[in-house]
């Protein structure tokens, strides 16, 4: 009647496991935000890309886009670049049929 069980969410910080958090850094945030966009604006026409590069202040040129970013941020968009080369190539896909 009312009693709290052991398997209840947490009330507050106090009832939460040492060591764990609810929030993610905000740096994991970015990156997150910035790889979803990236996905979704790479339907984009080309030109429309490399304006808005330009507006950042950032050219076409994948060295000058490389040089600003950080080490975190190029491994995130080196695996990016690699997974959307593996989508639009098809080699995720088998070779073999299913009957």
């Amino acid at each position: 009647s009312g009693a709290a069980t052991d398997d209840a969410d947490p009330l507050d910080s106090d009832d939460e496991e040492p060591g764990v958090s609810g929030f993610r850094p905000k740096a994991e945030q970015y990156l997150e935000k910035v790889v979803t966009d990236t996905v979704d604006d790479y339907l984009l026409d080309e030109d429309e890309i490399d304006r808005r590069l330009l507006g950042l202040g950032i050219g076409g040129e994948v060295e000058q886009l490389m040089g600003v970013l950080s080490d975190e941020e190029r491994a995130a968009f080196a695996q990016l670049a690699e997974q959307i080369s593996i989508d639009t190539s098809g080699l995720d896909e088998s070779c073999f049929k299913k009957r």
